[in-house]
């Protein structure tokens, strides 16, 4: 089993249109911020995931290790009506986690320890809505905006066209980590905030981000544009494989 398993199960909650099961309380809300209803309900979904790996090696065999979720999101219902945007909500995650580590030796015998955690995480989300002027891209997932090489300069667009304002203060590039959720009854886009531990995970990079030299990264919270190249995209050369997300500036998600 990967070790980096356990730390995602410790550290978020799946999306919440997984596989879900359980009932649902009413709970006290958890905090938003700007709201027009300060007594917005929340809702607690439940459900369990198990998620087991055998190894074999040498000296021992097999290995099973077994790793039991359980997760409670406490999330708005209805979602929240924001007086101005971009607005923030933050969810609470409870995670329930037990690994159950079972060895079988070569003569027959067998041990089993268990580890038991339990961490309560929030999860923030920074809502917006689209303009006039900015028309959001739509359907984009991490890893589908593709580089090209045009180094003939056809079909390239000028780096300046989409840069935002943010980033070029700060003498770096704009680029795409992968679309915001969209809400389409309330015409809004939901972009996760990550904790920089979270990078590690495509599934949370969300929105639009600055990049550039020195490996530095801001994460703006702000849904992708139409004409966004991708991370690490120079236009009409490719991409930087240079770069990587290591020095991170401006906001994070509190611990």
């Amino acid at each position: 089993m990967k070790s980096n398993n356990l730390a995602f199960y410790l550290a978020h909650a799946v999306s919440v249109a997984g596989a879900a099961a359980g009932a649902a309380a009413e709970i006290p809300p958890a905090a938003a911020s700007p709201l027009a209803e300060a007594a917005t309900k929340t809702r607690t979904k439940i459900w369990s995931t198990t998620e087991s790996s055998v190894t074999f090696n040498q000296w021992i065999y097999p290995h099973k290790a077994t790793l039991y979720t359980t997760k409670t999101v406490t999330s708005f219902e209805p979602r929240p009506t924001f007086t101005s945007y971009p607005g923030t909500v933050i969810q609470t995650v409870i995670s329930h986690v037990r690994l159950e580590d079972r060895y079988t030796y070569s003569d027959g015998r067998t041990t089993t320890s268990t580890t038991a955690y339990v961490a309560t995480v929030p999860e923030t989300w920074v809502v917006s809505k689209p303009t006039a002027a900015a028309k959001p891209l739509t359907g984009t997932r991490p890893g589908s905006l593709a580089c090209k090489e045009n180094k003939d300069g056809s079909s390239c667009h000028s780096p300046a066209q989409n840069e935002d304002p943010i980033c070029q203060a700060a003498g770096l590039k704009t680029g795409c980590q992968g679309q915001c959720v969209r809400h389409e009854e309330d015409d809004e886009w939901w972009c996760y905030m990550m904790h920089q531990r979270d990078y590690v995970y495509p599934e949370l990079r969300m929105g639009r981000a600055c990049w550039g030299a020195g490996l530095r990264f801001r994460q703006l919270n702000v849904p992708c544009l139409e004409g966004d190249l991708g991370m690490g995209c120079v236009a009409c050369e490719g991409l930087d494989y240079t770069w990587g997300a290591v020095n991170w500036e401006g906001p994070e998600a509190r611990d």
